[in-house]
Parts: structure tokens; sequence; C-alpha cells
């Protein structure tokens, strides 16, 4: 019968093999013993994507089979008659091998944990691995026929390669990850975005090297970095509007003490006398225009800046009210200045 496979879409065909490969390993991790094993089969057969796809079913079903007959093996009184053959799947084909031959049990049981310690290794699963390896070394040894020369101390140096890999693979994530923060911390978002997409494509792959826990707290490690980049120019920005308003409340102030030293010290009918007089009358239109109102548009708008913080600081707060405290202190000293000039009898023609 031809295999209706080679006719269908390569995108069905992609995913059947993605299905078969994670049910697969989901039933390679329950094989400790035959309980864990059949409740595993039992789940895994019943999944709806199993159902209804023949072809998935059937390769999984191999699989199976050769788990049962490693059970089996290890467990002779529950064989039955030894004339009945056990399928055993490799590579996708079914072989068979003779029931109550240990040679050629052995040799399937060989087959499957070296499958098993591949995987492990191109998945980077080191504990997997090292149990895999315990495994094909206890089968080495009781059967040492299936055992060549340098098979030992090649699983041998898979492991440690595997090892030196996740090191190298650990370091390079805490790498990426400590140059996100530090973007982040300066404000870079593109940089600290491309490390984030890194790090998120590592963990897309490799989740046994970058664990949801792991990748969890390197963002929000990274988020927090960001909020306090966020948090400094908005304290930079607070610092700055009240260094803004303390200038210009300074500049009309020193406009009305100059003034008042020239009421002083000049005859009224001089030049600089009038150029000085003129701008004390703007000034003091202005020193008018900062009323109340005014300065609840100021009291808003650093209110505003406030809000934006990540982390608020009760310092920001503190500072804010001594500040509008230090506002409301020097307009009224202005204004009784204004007052005082009025009152020593020099008062400008146009005064208010």
């Amino acid at each position: 019968m031809p295999d209706r496979r080679h006719h269908e879409h390569p995108t069905v065909v992609k995913r059947r093999e993605a299905a078969f490969e994670h049910l697969r390993a989901e039933l390679l991790r329950e094989a400790g013993n035959r309980v864990s094993f059949n409740q595993a089969k039992n789940r895994v057969l019943s999944y709806p994507q199993v159902q209804q796809d023949p072809a998935l079913r059937s390769m999984l079903q191999g699989v199976i089979a050769e788990r049962e007959a490693l059970f089996r093996q290890n467990e002779p009184h529950l064989a039955p008659h030894p004339t009945i053959a056990a399928p055993v799947a490799s590579e996708g084909k079914s072989s068979f091998a003779p029931r109550g031959n240990p040679e050629a049990e052995a040799r399937s049981l060989l087959t499957i944990v070296q499958r098993q310690f591949h995987d492990a290794v191109s998945h980077f699963h080191e504990a997997e691995a090292r149990g895999a390896l315990q495994k094909l070394e206890s089968i080495w040894t009781h059967h040492p026929s299936l055992c060549a020369p340098d098979d030992p101390q090649h699983y041998r140096d898979e492991l440690e390669h595997l090892v030196e890999r996740r090191r190298a693979f650990q370091k390079h994530v805490e790498e990426v990850a400590r140059r996100a923060a530090e973007a982040a911390a300066k404000g870079d978002e593109m940089h600290a975005s491309r490390a984030i997409r890194r790090l998120a494509s590592i963990h897309a792959m490799h989740p046994d090297l970058l664990p949801d826990a792991q990748f969890d707290r390197i963002r929000s490690q990274i988020q927090h970095a960001s909020d306090r980049h966020e948090d400094r120019v908005l304290a930079a920005k607070l610092l700055a509007r009240e260094r803004e308003v303390a200038a210009e409340i300074s500049r009309l102030a020193e406009r009305v003490h100059h003034f008042h030293r020239v009421a002083r010290s000049l005859p009224h009918d001089q030049e600089a006398f009038h150029r000085a007089e003129a701008d004390y009358l703007r000034a003091v239109e202005a020193v008018q225009a900062h009323d109340a109102e005014w300065l609840g548009g100021v009291i808003l708008e650093l209110v505003e800046l406030l809000s934006e913080f990540h982390r608020p600081p009760k310092a920001a707060q503190v500072q804010v009210d001594r500040f509008l405290e230090i506002v409301r202190s020097a307009l009224s000293r202005l204004r009784k200045e204004i007052r005082a000039v009025h009152t020593e009898g020099h008062p400008p023609k146009a005064s208010s």
C-alpha cells in the first residue's frame, strides 16, 4: 500500500513530526517504571491530535512497543510465550526481536537508550543525558559484546561537551541579560529590546537552559532598570521645572529690587530713573499675574510629573511641598516690597 504521507502537505508532515518528538519525550520521561509509563501511554493516546491522526498514533505505538519490550525483559515472569515476537521500532521502521533472547533484547534496549542520550544532548538536558549514560554503562557491563572499545569514552566526552556547552550558554544568557539591564538603565530602548528578543528566542528554543522562572526574573530586572531610568528622567524634569519657576520669580524680584534702589539714589527726572520705572511697572504686572490661579497651574504641573513616577520617592513629594512653600513665601515678600516702594513716597505714576 502506498504511503499517504508522501502526498500530504509538508506543513502537515512537519506538524506531525514535531508532535511526535514532543509526545515521545513525554512518554520517555515516564519510562522509569511500568505504572507511570502506562499512565503516560493512556494519556498520550487519548489526546485528540493522536486519535485524529492514524500515522502519528502508529509512530507512538512503535515507541510504546519498544518500552514495553524492555519492561518484559526486566520482568521475565510477566513475559508471554517466548515464541511470540515483540515489535521494536527503530528510525521509523519496525523490527522484531525474539523474546527470550537476552542479547537481542539488550541490543534493542541499547538502541533506545542511545536515542534517549542523543535526544537529551541535542536539547541540553544534562540530567536526562547522565541517566541515559548510566543505563548504557549498565548494558555494556552485562553485555560486553555490545560495547565497542571507544563507546564508553565517546559517550562520556559527549556528556562533558554538553556540560561545557550548557555552561557557555548560561554565561551567554547572563551576559545578554546584563547588557539588556544596562541598556534599559541608560534608556537605550533599541538595544534593550534587541537583548530581550534574543533571550525570548533562547527561552523558546531551549527552555531547559532558560526556564520560565529565570526568564521571568530577568525580564523583571530589565523592566525595573527601565523604570529606574524613567524615574531619573522624571526627577530631572521635576527639578528643572522647579528651577525654571524659581528663576522666573528671582528675575522679577531683581527688577523690583533694582527700581527700589534707583528710586532711593537717583533724581526722579533723570532718564535712568524713567527706564527703571517703566521696567518696574512691567514687573509689577507680572507679579500680579502670578496669582493663586497661576500657582494652582504650577502645582498641577508638578503633581502630574510626580504621578508619572513608577515608584515616586517620598523625598520627591517632600521636595515639591517645600518648593511650593518657598514660591509662596517669595511672592509674598515680593508683594511686600512693592508696597514698600509706594510707602516710601515715590510711587510710579501708573502704579496700582
